[in-house]
């Protein structure tokens, strides 16, 4: 009796701890109303030969109430993110592997290197839950309409 009873709680708090760990959360609770949007883009520069000669940033300030700024507020609207065993023990490392994207809005910052882990205010989070992908789409969508 005591060992179902043990077995019950212990798979309780694993199903709610998947549950925690895993349920998504909107980057649009990121986004602060009536504030200047701020975007810094990095992505690589290469040579006539194909070789990487630095990278280059793009810098863009956003004012709200504009048709770009709406654009760029629905894209970033539509990604999740969720918390990861890193979220909990204050690292504040990530690493990326090309195009960077930084994003301030208000006193919120979002940092996505492309890696499927973004920081978010300092902070460690996933972004999508399968590798990297929906981290480099996020960066390819914003940048397509930040370098119309």
């Amino acid at each position: 009796m005591v060992k179902k009873i043990l077995v019950s709680l212990i798979s309780l708090l694993v199903f709610f701890s998947c549950v925690f760990l895993y349920w998504p959360l909107s980057l649009s609770d990121v986004i602060a109303e009536n504030e200047e949007l701020y975007i810094q883009h990095g992505g690589w520069q290469f040579t006539e030969r194909g070789t990487i000669s630095g990278k280059k940033y793009t810098d863009v300030e956003l004012q709200p109430d504009t048709e770009q700024f709406d654009e760029i507020v629905q894209v970033i609207s539509s990604y999740t993110y969720h918390r990861s065993l890193r979220t909990f023990f204050g690292d504040s490392s990530i690493s990326g592997k090309g195009d960077s994207l930084y994003i301030r809005s208000g006193a919120n910052t979002i940092s996505n290197l492309g890696s499927g882990e973004i920081l978010i205010n300092g902070t460690v989070y996933r972004l999508g839950y399968w590798k990297d992908k929906k981290a480099q789409e996020m960066i390819d969508e914003i940048t397509a309409l930040i370098l119309e």
